[in-house]
């Protein structure tokens, strides 16, 4: 069941713009990066110590 009245039914509805495809592409990539270098620098930052201490012993 659509919310449309008839009028608006009967009127052809617009295309989707090339607007509305790249800018959810990009925000998604945008996303993704955004994770993977978050990650990246807890990672960094929680083995960080650990590498310090390791050297500290073996040397």
């Amino acid at each position: 069941m659509s919310d449309l009245t008839a009028d608006q039914a009967s009127e052809p509805r617009e295309r989707p713009g090339l607007f509305d495809l790249v800018f959810p592409a990009c925000f998604g990539v945008a996303a993704i990066l955004f994770t993977a270098l978050w990650f990246a620098a807890i990672g960094w930052v929680a083995w960080q110590p650990l590498h310090i201490l390791l050297a500290w012993y073996f040397s």
